[in-house]
């Protein structure tokens, strides 16, 4: 488990949903991350909102340990 929460993976996910990291780059790297279908659907929902003028949640970031 410390390994996963470790990886580089994990670290981008999280940047992404704090709010670092745009919708292009996040689409750029999706195939990358392992996530499941899920869990891909899930960020990019986040990260790239249906409408652009709506703004994303901050704080929503995968505790660590």
């Amino acid at each position: 488990m410390r390994d996963f929460l470790a990886s580089t993976a994990v670290t981008r996910v999280n940047g992404y949903v704090a709010g670092y990291g745009t919708c292009e780059s996040l689409r750029g790297e999706l195939d990358g991350l392992g996530l499941s279908p899920a869990g891909r659907k899930r960020l990019e929902d986040t990260v790239c909102p249906q409408d652009a003028r709506e703004r994303r949640s901050i704080g929503a970031a995968c505790p660590a340990g």
